[in-house]
C-alpha cells in the first residue's frame, strides 16, 4: 500500500468520526393516556449522528440504548420505548464514539388537583411546579416533633434534648422553626458533621495522615465550615496548600491522594462530582471522558514531592502507614505524565467540557505554578463546581441529591428537578460560595418540612421521593446513630468496640474505626475510597441484632446512673416516666394508648427498673429511632 494509500485511508476514518450525536426528544413528560397502566406507554426514538464531513445520518437502528431502570421496560431495535407502570427513565445513547442521552418521564394517569397555600420562596416554587408537571401529590406538612427531631439529626448529628422538644413544642410563635434552624446553624455539631462528610470525600484516615494529621485536618475542616469559609476557597486551599500537614492540613490533600492519578481521579468526583475513572485504560465507554481528560488531569500532580518526618511504622516495610508529619512541595519542572493511550508524554489540561464556563488560564496569574492553576481554574468560575457544592448540600439535609448518588453527574444520571439545582447553584455562587445560606434555604423550606411517605404504589405512581414531594426516608449515619443511643440512655458506656474517648461523640471523632464493631456495622467507611458508595446506608439483619442485643445497647441501659437510674430515682410517676423515655429517645410525646399500656406494665412489673429498661430497648428498637423521617 502508498503512502498516498494510507492517507485516503486515514482521511476516510477521520471522516466517519462522529462529532455530534443527538437524541429526540432529549426531554418528553408522555401521559398515561389511559385510565392505568394496564397496558403499555410508548415513546419513540430518534438518534441523528452528525459525522466531520457535515453529513447527517438517521441511526437509530444502529445506535445502542440502555436505559437506566431494567425492569418494566422494552427497547425495540427501532427505538420504541415501551413501559408497563409509571417511570422516570433516561436511556443512555451510544454510536461510534458519540454519546447522548433521554429523559423519558411515563407520568401516571391524571390524579384530582391538589390544593396548597401559594409558596413563598423560589425553591418551593420550583419543587411545586415540577410536582404540577408530574401528577404528584406532595405529602402533608410534617407534624412539629418530627421536624424538630429532623432538623437535630441532619444540622448537628443528635437527638434534641427533651427539654428543648417542650420548649418547641410550647411555643406559639409564627418563627419559632426559624429561629431553631438559625440557631442550630451557630452550634457546633454542625461544623462537625460537615468536618465529618468532608473528612469521608477526602479519605482522611489515620494510616496515612497519622492520628494527629487525621485530627488537625478534621479540626481544620470543622473550623472553615463553622465561620462559613466560602467553599470555592476552601477548594482552592486544599488543591494548592503546600508545606507541612501539620502546620497547614490543607496540604493533608497531597498527602491521601499519593499517585498522580488518583488525584486526578478524586479531583473530579469530590469537587466536580463526576467519574473520571473508566478514563484511565480507554476512552469511557458511557460518559463522554476520554484518556486526553484523564490524564490532562492527572499532569498537574506530577510536580508534587514527599517528605516524611518522625515516620516510625511498627512494620518499616509497609509503606501504607505513616506516623509523623509529611511536607509537600511542588518542584519547580515542567509538568507531564505518560498518555498509555498515545504513546508520549502530555502537559496538563484541565477538564474542558461544557459544564465548566471558564477555559484553561482564564483569571489565573502567569506566575501561578501548575496546581495553583488548577485550583484557580476550579475556583474561579467553575459552576461545575457550584453545581456539585449545592447538590452535596441538599443531599445532607434531604437525604438524597437532585443528583443522586451526589458524585455522579452524567448525562445518563440528570437532575430529578434541573431548575432546582440551577437555582441552588446561583444561590450558592451569588452569596460567595455560603454553606450556611443555601443551607436556610433548605431548612426553612416547605419541602424539608413535607412528612415521609412510607408506601409507594410503583404500578401506580412515580416515586414521591425522587422528586421531593415526600421527605425521602433515611437511616441515621453510623456515627448520629451512636451518638443518639448515648442521648437516649443519658449514658457514656458505650463500649470499648466503639474505639471512642470518655464523653466523646462520634461525629467529632476523626479516626476510622480500627476494627470491626458497632461504626463498622452501621456504615462507617475506612476511607479508602472517594466515592459516595463507601458509606452505607444500608439495613441489615447484623445491624438488627446489635440493637437487639448487642455490647453498645447493653451497656448503656446497664451503666451506673444512665436515664433509667435516674427517672426511678426521681420518684416519678409510670406515666411521667414513659412520656420522658418518648422525648430523650424518639423526640416526641406518646399517644394516650402508648402512655396508659406501658404504664400498667411499667406499675405491674415486680421489677420495676427492669420494666423501665425494657421499655427504653423497645423505643431503641423500634423504626422511629434509627430513621431519620
Amino acid at each position: 500500500i502508498s503512502s498516498g494509500g494510507r492517507e485516503d485511508s486515514a482521511a476516510v476514518r477521520d471522516a466517519n468520526q462522529v462529532v455530534e450525536l443527538e437524541v429526540y426528544p432529549g426531554v418528553a413528560y408522555i401521559p398515561s393516556g389511559q385510565s392505568s397502566f394496564s397496558e403499555c406507554s410508548t415513546q419513540n426514538l430518534v438518534v441523528q449522528a452528525t459525522f466531520a464531513d457535515g453529513s447527517v445520518r438517521d441511526v437509530t437502528r444502529w445506535a445502542r440504548m440502555e436505559p437506566s431502570v431494567v425492569t418494566g421496560i422494552e427497547i425495540t431495535d427501532l427505538g420504541s420505548v415501551q413501559v408497563n407502570r409509571p417511570m422516570d427513565v433516561t436511556i443512555s445513547v451510544s454510536y461510534l464514539n458519540g454519546r447522548a442521552a433521554s429523559r423519558l418521564v411515563f407520568l401516571p394517569q391524571a390524579q384530582s388537583t391538589w390544593e396548597q397555600a401559594p409558596p413563598t420562596t423560589e425553591l418551593d416554587r420550583l419543587v411545586e411546579l415540577q410536582l404540577r408537571q408530574l401528577q404528584l401529590t406532595p405529602t402533608e406538612l410534617a407534624s412539629e416533633s418530627t421536624f424538630f427531631r429532623r432538623l437535630f439529626l441532619t444540622v448537628v448529628g443528635r437527638l434534641p434534648k427533651a427539654d428543648e422538644v417542650r420548649t418547641f413544642m410550647d411555643d406559639r410563635s409564627p418563627d419559632k422553626r426559624q429561629r431553631w434552624v438559625e440557631s442550630l446553624l451557630g452550634d457546633p455539631g454542625y461544623a462537625q458533621m460537615w468536618a465529618l462528610r468532608w473528612s469521608d470525600l477526602l479519605r482522611n484516615e489515620q494510616k496515612v495522615m497519622s492520628t494527629e494529621g487525621a485530627k488537625r485536618l478534621f479540626d481544620w475542616l470543622s473550623e472553615r465550615m463553622a465561620r462559613d469559609y466560602p467553599l470555592n476557597q476552601m477548594v482552592y486551599e486544599l488543591v494548592a496548600t503546600p508545606g507541612s500537614t501539620y502546620e497547614h492540613p490543607a496540604a493533608s490533600f497531597h498527602r491521601t491522594h499519593r499517585d498522580p492519578e488518583t488525584a486526578a481521579e478524586s479531583i473530579g468526583q469530590v469537587f466536580l462530582g463526576v467519574r473520571l475513572q473508566c478514563a484511565r485504560c480507554h476512552n469511557h465507554p458511557f460518559d463522554k471522558w476520554r484518556q486526553d481528560d484523564y490524564y490532562g488531569l492527572a499532569a498537574y500532580f506530577t510536580t508534587i514531592e514527599r517528605k516524611q518526618l518522625d515516620n516510625q511504622p511498627n512494620d518499616k516495610y509497609d509503606k501504607h502507614i505513616i506516623t509523623g508529619d509529611e511536607l509537600i512541595s511542588f518542584e519547580d519542572r515542567k509538568p507531564k505524565i505518560w498518555h498509555p493511550g498515545r504513546a508520549y508524554e502530555i502537559a496538563p489540561k484541565s477538564l474542558s467540557e461544557t459544564f465548566v464556563a471558564m477555559a484553561d488560564g482564564q483569571n489565573s496569574e502567569a506566575t501561578e505554578r501548575p496546581l495553583e492553576k488548577l485550583a484557580s481554574w476550579l475556583r474561579d468560575g467553575n459552576r461545575q463546581l457550584a453545581r456539585n457544592l449545592a447538590n452535596r448540600i441538599w443531599s445532607q439535609y434531604m437525604g438524597r441529591g437532585i443528583v443522586d448518588p451526589p458524585d455522579d453527574f452524567r448525562d445518563s444520571n440528570p437532575p430529578s428537578n434541573p431548575a432546582l439545582l440551577e437555582y441552588l447553584t446561583d444561590e450558592l455562587i451569588q452569596s460567595n460560595y455560603s454553606a450556611q445560606h443555601v443551607a436556610r434555604l433548605i431548612l426553612k423550606s416547605r419541602a424539608f418540612s413535607r412528612s415521609a411517605a412510607h408506601e409507594l404504589d410503583a404500578s401506580s405512581e412515580l416515586d414521591r421521593s425522587t422528586f421531593f414531594a415526600s421527605y425521602p426516608l433515611h437511616r441515621m449515619p453510623a456515627e448520629v446513630l451512636l451518638d443518639a443511643l448515648v442521648d437516649a440512655t443519658d449514658s457514656q458506656d458505650v463500649s470499648a468496640s466503639t474505639e471512642l474517648q470518655a464523653g466523646q461523640r462520634a461525629i467529632s471523632a476523626a479516626d476510622t474505626p480500627t476494627k470491626a464493631g458497632f461504626l463498622t456495622a452501621f456504615g462507617k467507611p475506612n476511607r479508602l475510597l472517594v466515592c459516595e458508595c463507601e458509606r452505607s446506608g444500608d439495613v441489615s439483619l447484623g445491624q438488627s441484632l446489635l440493637l437487639i442485643n448487642g455490647e453498645e445497647v447493653r451497656n448503656c441501659l446497664s451503666a451506673r446512673g444512665n436515664r433509667v437510674v435516674n427517672l426511678i430515682e426521681r420518684g416519678l410517676s409510670s406515666h411521667a416516666i414513659v412520656e420522658e423515655l418518648y422525648l430523650g429517645a424518639i423526640s416526641r410525646f406518646p399517644s394516650t394508648l402508648e402512655s396508659d399500656q406501658l404504664a400498667t406494665y411499667i406499675d405491674e412489673a415486680d421489677d420495676r427498673p427492669a420494666a423501665v429498661e425494657d421499655v427504653l430497648w423497645a423505643l431503641i428498637n423500634s423504626k422511629e429511632f434509627a430513621i431519620v423521617q
